[in-house]
């Protein structure tokens, strides 16, 4: 171990009769120590229990030579996979050692919350592509001596995947039905009609919007528009776009013209 302060142990401290010496560490030179900045060459004082036979223990003072302090050493906790779009991570700088502060760094589009502390959180940004973000912690020791540590998280897309889609025209009906990947309260389905324009290209016509459900283990949709205005009314077949708040989306998905 290298101290931020003073030496670290050597050959002639394990010798018959050498003095007592110890490392302190951050916790115990601010508690017991009170932060003192002439903490080298101080003496801690501790109590060593003493086996006299069964039942029979003593206790003595005992008085050890200061003689380092240890420098801080980050650790920002494991890697977190396939977390969902939307949803809240927790960072954990806990293990750290040694830190009077703490400083996280976020990669751009990302913003922490309570980022000096051991334990920030974030939002998991929502992007259609599996996302890889890398997280620094700098902790600081209490001499300002510093050591640095990265975490990753992975995102997760929502996976969605339709199974038919259809207009109807008797009844005005669209109709989509397909699975996604989270049933949770919060993702919302968007099915859009890529409507053709004159001259060529698309125009997209919101037809509405709906949640999974799960059913029988499968989260699954079932979308319907009944009496379509006449704006959302196909006269020929052609393409929609699902879009999933949670990141997922099908492009250009054709329809059936019934």
């Amino acid at each position: 171990m290298v101290p931020a302060l003073g030496r670290g142990f050597n050959a002639g401290d394990q010798s018959q009769g050498a003095p007592r010496v110890v490392i302190l560490s951050h916790a115990y030179w601010r508690q017991r120590m009170g932060g003192r900045d002439d903490v080298i060459g101080a003496v801690a004082h501790a109590r060593h229990a003493t086996d006299r036979g069964t039942g029979n223990t003593s206790t003595d003072n005992i008085s050890i030579n200061v003689v380092g302090q240890a420098l801080p050493v980050a650790d920002a906790g494991p890697d977190q996979l396939n977390m969902a779009p939307t949803s809240t991570v927790t960072l954990n700088g806990s293990a750290s050692q040694f830190a009077a502060d703490y400083a996280w760094t976020a990669p751009a589009g990302v913003t922490l919350a309570k980022a000096d502390t051991a334990n920030p959180t974030f939002q998991v940004p929502v992007s259609n592509t599996p996302l890889s973000l890398t997280f620094t912690l700098k902790v600081i020791g209490a001499t300002g001596a510093t050591s640095t540590d990265t975490v990753v998280v992975t995102t997760d897309p929502d996976d969605i995947s339709v199974d038919s889609a259809s207009f109807k025209r008797g009844g005005n009906e669209w109709r989509v039905r397909g699975t996604a990947q989270y049933c949770s309260a919060n993702n919302l389905l968007t099915f859009t009609w890529n409507k053709p324009v004159t001259g060529g290209g698309t125009t997209p016509v919101v037809l509405g919007s709906q949640t999974p459900s799960l059913a029988v283990g499968v989260c699954s949709f079932d979308f319907r528009l009944k009496d379509a205005p006449t704006t959302a009314r196909p006269t020929a077949a052609g393409t929609i776009t699902i879009t999933s708040v949670m990141g997922g989306k099908v492009a250009s998905q054709t329809f059936q013209l019934l």
